[in-house]
């Protein structure tokens, strides 16, 4: 073969693998597109769920009284439910029972219970509730008082309770379930 084919031929391989290349862009940026749509469609019409931050589903000051139906976005990492009128009634048992939520916001509603969350959970904001006690066997997930050097045991990390109606001290079984705890404020 000459080098003059040879050359040819190199040429246009390259411009194959660089047409290749560019292809796989395209596909890549419309399956990003895709799910980006997919998200915002799942979002509920009571809520805001920005482009910007696909997992985070904002419901704050909008007067709900029951939870929106949100599993078409099973990877929500922050829930804000905020300054609304949710009572118990209007909170499904097992609604943030989901391993994907990290941060769970329900501050400033109408809770006299602390509902049942899910092990992964990180963050919990309960502040400015009617709350009256903490039960830890109602807040402390399932087993997680069996091994205490589980590492798959509950992350919850910041818990916040003040302008609740609870009255010190806080139970020890609450605070040898949530061994990651760094901040509890109340």
């Amino acid at each position: 073969m000459s080098s003059t084919m040879l050359n040819l031929t190199m040429e246009w391989l390259m411009v194959a693998f660089v047409a290749l290349l560019l292809a796989s862009q395209v596909h890549s940026e419309e399956i990003l597109y895709e799910h980006l749509i997919s998200q915002i469609q799942a979002c509920p019409k009571e809520c805001h769920c920005p482009p910007s931050f696909p997992n985070a589903v904002y419901c704050d000051n909008k007067g709900l009284k029951r939870i929106p139906y949100f599993k078409g976005l099973p990877k929500v990492m922050s829930l804000r439910l905020n300054r609304n009128k949710l009572a118990n009634g209007g909170i499904p048992k097992n609604v943030f029972n989901l391993s994907s939520i990290l941060d769970l916001q329900l501050s400033h509603n109408l809770l006299t219970e602390i509902p049942v969350i899910s092990s992964g959970l990180e963050h919990l904001h309960l502040d400015h509730n009617k709350i009256k006690s903490v039960n830890s066997s109602d807040i402390c997930p399932p087993g997680a008082l069996d091994d205490y050097f589980d590492e798959k045991g509950p992350r919850l990390r910041y818990l916040r309770l003040d302008g609740n109606e609870i009255k010190p001290p806080i139970p020890r079984e609450l605070m040898m379930c949530f061994r990651l705890l760094r901040a509890i404020v109340i």
